[in-house]
Parts: structure tokens; sequence; C-alpha cells
């Protein structure tokens, strides 16, 4: 039993390492604790480089939509405000003529009609 308690008053006064490594365990841990820190610093580095672009690059686009979107708005104006006049003058005005010809012209066809049925109705009767 002597045994025993021997090994379990080692492992208690030692943390279960021997003197001789408990330097090294510590130095070890240590640098992982340092090489992760190390990473997570560059990882935070890189992050906050990639959403200040990411933010410049946003406020840029909403910047260039406005601009376009008053550009579009003032062509379209523009060309409402200058074509319209000439669209009203080489198309409506001829349009509207022409529609309004349309009643003569039945009017005039129905004549011609009732003028060829009436002479064809003639020679049909001078035919015999």
């Amino acid at each position: 039993m002597s045994g025993s308690s021997d090994c379990l008053a080692f492992l208690s006064s030692h943390d279960g390492f021997p003197e001789q490594n408990r330097g090294n365990t510590r130095d070890v841990l240590y640098r992982r604790q340092d090489i992760g820190r190390q990473y997570l610093e560059r990882v935070a580095d890189w992050i906050s480089l990639l959403t200040s672009g990411c933010l410049v690059s946003i406020a840029q686009g909403a910047m260039a939509g406005h601009a376009y979107k008053s550009a579009v708005d003032e062509l379209d104006n523009g060309v409402g405000r200058d074509l319209d006049a000439p669209f009203r003058a080489t198309v409506l005005e001829p349009v509207g003529k022409l529609c309004s010809y349309y009643p003569t012209i039945n009017e005039a066809i129905a004549k011609r009609n009732k003028k060829v049925s009436r002479i064809r109705l003639l020679t049909w009767y001078f035919a015999f």
C-alpha cells in the first residue's frame, strides 16, 4: 500500500508532470496560445479591411445609383419636352387628319356603290 500512496503523493505534488517536463509543458501551451492569438489578430485585421472596403463600395454604389436615377429622370423629362412638339406636328396631326377623312371617304364609296349598282341594273336591263 505504501507504493500506491507514494504514487498518489507524487501525482498530487507535481500535477501529474515530472519536474523536468513541467517548464517545457508551460512553454508549449504558451506558444500554442500565442500562435492562436496571432492568427486571430490577422483574421480580425483581414475582416476589418474587408468590411471597410465593402462600406466604401456600398456608399459609392448608392451615390452612383442616385446619380443614374437623376440622369434618367432628367433625360426622360428633356426628351418629352423636346420631342413633344415635333412628334405632334409630324405624327399626331397627320393621323388626326387621316382619321377625319374616313367619314368623307366612306360616304364617297357608298355613293359610288349606288351608282355602280344602278349602272349594272341599267346595262342588264338594256342588254335584253
